[in-house]
């Protein structure tokens, strides 16, 4: 029984080791390239690395050369099997403002090895909560809309099921 717990200890020794030493600005270089593959650019960041996370300051977001968002921040934290990313103060183009909130505070996407082929949402802003799902497989992603004012705004795009209104759509 000794052997087992020592070598569990080992185990969650060199995954720690492995999420604190990881190359993470590498990494985000990596995904930043895997992004420009689907026409999305991150721009003007500033990037700073934190013990288990990488954080990009002020990042412009531009989709196939069009400027579609100014982000505050976005701060993606890891453990290799749970992963959280953090985004913070979104300002919409004003261009889309017509067919996205204007003032989104915060995204959270978490990845966790109980769910692992889907990722979950929840969202933030003056329209409320919304939360929602991303599945890694099926390539679906469905928000779960609770205010009545975005309901209404939203409706020809919005289904809805016993659960409420949702937006859904793959990718």
């Amino acid at each position: 029984m000794q052997v087992v717990k020592k070598s569990l200890l080992v185990l969650l020794v060199a995954l720690f080791s492995l999420a604190l030493f990881a190359p993470k600005r590498e990494l985000y270089y990596l995904l930043e390239e895997q992004l420009m593959k689907q026409d999305i650019i991150i721009n003007n960041e500033t990037v700073e690395d934190g013990l288990l996370s990488i954080t990009l300051k002020h990042p412009e977001i531009y989709f196939k050369g069009i400027r579609i968002a100014e982000v505050e921040s976005i701060r993606l934290w890891s453990l290799l099997f749970y992963s959280r990313l953090d985004i913070k103060s979104i300002g919409v183009n004003q261009r889309l403002q017509q067919f996205v909130a204007t003032d989104i505070e915060s995204i959270a996407i978490t990845h966790t090895p109980l769910a692992p082929k889907e990722l979950s949402l929840l969202g933030e802003g003056g329209f409320g909560m919304v939360d929602g799902t991303m599945g890694l497989e099926s390539r679906v992603v469905r928000i779960n809309i609770y205010d009545d004012a975005l309901i209404s705004k939203l409706k020809a795009l919005l289904k809805q099921d016993d659960k409420g209104w949702y937006y859904e759509t793959s990718f």
